[in-house]
């Protein structure tokens, strides 16, 4: 029995953050481009790619900083500046190499 293969609806799946920010870049500093992207039918598409790879690199920068830093215990404001350095670092490095570039 063959089975058949659905396409992705696009539409449906979630974004990340960093899509919606790339959208935004995307229609203020590249509006030609994104035209481009609608016409060509891969805007969702796209948009999917940077949410993916947002989330990827997010995981990957996390695991790092992970190795290379030691989280604290027991010392609520050491452990509130832990996670704010670490969010600053994946926000500030996911901004840089994934979402302020044109597609």
């Amino acid at each position: 029995m063959e089975m058949e293969v659905e396409e992705e609806d696009f539409e449906s799946l979630p974004l990340s953050k960093y899509a919606l920010i790339w959208a935004k870049y995307m229609e203020e500093e590249h509006p030609s481009r994104k035209a481009v992207l609608v016409l060509e039918g891969i805007w969702q598409e796209t948009l999917q790619a940077v949410s993916e790879e947002a989330r990827e690199m997010a995981q990957t920068l996390t695991d790092d900083y992970n190795q290379h830093h030691h989280r604290p215990k027991d010392d609520y404001i050491a452990i509130a500046s832990f996670e704010q350095q670490l969010q600053s670092y994946i926000e500030d490095t996911v901004l840089k190499e994934i979402v302020c570039k044109e597609r």
